[in-house]
């Protein structure tokens, strides 16, 4: 009885060694998702004046004075007053302060400009699915150096953050149903 011959040997290599389309575009992915977290990661630590709870009390007295030496003799004590409180001078030294930490070049100085980007569609994604405690994190997260937390606890979360979002942007999408009220 002669059997068959063997299969040959050429054909299991082949199937052994075949690239398939599907491994190629994951391969993609992960060296896409390598090269831009390497971006995000090595961009420069960005700095902001400095902008504390204790500048913000030095500044009281200067601005206080500057204001009401503008105004002139003739305006009501009560209006002066008024207008040229502490709390009004404290609450835009810390708006100031606060915003500084949210200016987009300063995110841009953190993450660099694609990370910009990625961390923007991580917002956006959150605001879609209505994460709202991680939303909560971002909004918090710029009083930190207000209370003479250092900047880098920013920028190290504005990085995470980025890479995130690149791994959301990257990422099969998922399809979204938004329900209207």
């Amino acid at each position: 009885m002669a059997g068959s011959p063997p299969k040959s040997s050429k054909r299991n290599s082949l199937d052994k060694w075949r690239f398939s389309f599907y491994s190629f575009r994951n391969r993609m992915k992960v060296v896409l998702i390598i090269i831009f977290s390497i971006f995000i990661l090595t961009a420069s630590k960005a700095g902001l004046p400095i902008c504390s709870l204790q500048t913000a009390k030095q500044a009281l007295p200067p601005r206080i004075f500057a204001e009401i030496t503008i105004d002139g003799r003739n305006q009501p004590v009560l209006l002066t007053r008024f207008l040229h409180n502490k709390a009004g001078i404290f609450a835009s030294e810390f708006a100031r302060c606060y915003f500084n930490t949210l200016d987009p070049n300063f995110i841009t100085d953190s993450v660099s400009l694609p990370g910009l980007i990625f961390w923007l569609y991580f917002i956006y994604r959150l605001l879609i699915f209505r994460k709202w405690f991680v939303l909560g994190i971002i909004v918090l997260l710029p009083i930190l150096p207000f209370l003479n937390f250092s900047i880098s606890i920013n920028v190290f979360t504005y990085k995470i953050f980025a890479i995130i979002g690149l791994f959301f942007l990257i990422s099969k999408p998922t399809s979204v149903k938004l329900k209207l009220r």
